[in-house]
């Protein structure tokens, strides 16, 4: 409850400093994309190596699905589920009527055309970002520190 209560007075603080436009441009800024990456802008150079402006409808609904899960829904690790999971959120966004049917199919079929020399696989990378999703997902209270031991051997991982 505590917790809680902090959050709302945080939020009611960034409201009177920031608008509303402002709070959710530094949270779209903030959200990780795996790899490194934190923010659309940089996802859609990583991803596509163009300007975020530059994306389409597809292009931008793939980075929304891999927000859910970078290590399940990263094109470079998983291209199906990635492909599924913009197929999904493309088909909601035309049941809700955001998109025509128009735009739906062109979606739908385009090819993603992913700037494939930009990732380099890093087992490490992966196996810290899913520890940390698992400290996150089980609400553990990182604020003062913490020592996380494993057993992850990068020589053995490398050998695979």
């Amino acid at each position: 409850i505590i917790r809680k209560l902090h959050e709302i007075f945080i939020a009611s603080q960034m409201e009177m400093q920031y608008s509303k436009e402002e709070i959710l441009e530094s949270y779209l800024n903030t959200l990780y994309f795996g790899h490194g990456i934190y923010g659309f802008h940089e996802a859609s150079e990583f991803f596509f190596g163009q300007e975020l402006e530059a994306c389409s409808i597809a292009q931008i609904t793939m980075m929304i699905g891999v927000i859910n899960g970078p290590s399940i829904y990263s094109p470079y690790i998983n291209y199906e589920a990635s492909s599924n999971k913009m197929h999904t959120l493309l088909n909601y966004l035309k049941n809700t009527g955001y998109l025509n049917e128009e735009s739906y199919l062109k979606s739908m079929n385009e090819n993603l055309n992913l700037k494939e020399e930009t990732y380099e696989k890093s087992n490490s990378s992966y196996y810290v970002q899913a520890v940390l999703d698992e400290i996150h997902y089980k609400n553990i209270d990182s604020s003062k520190g913490l020592s996380i031991y494993t057993s992850y051997d990068s020589t053995v991982q490398d050998a695979f």
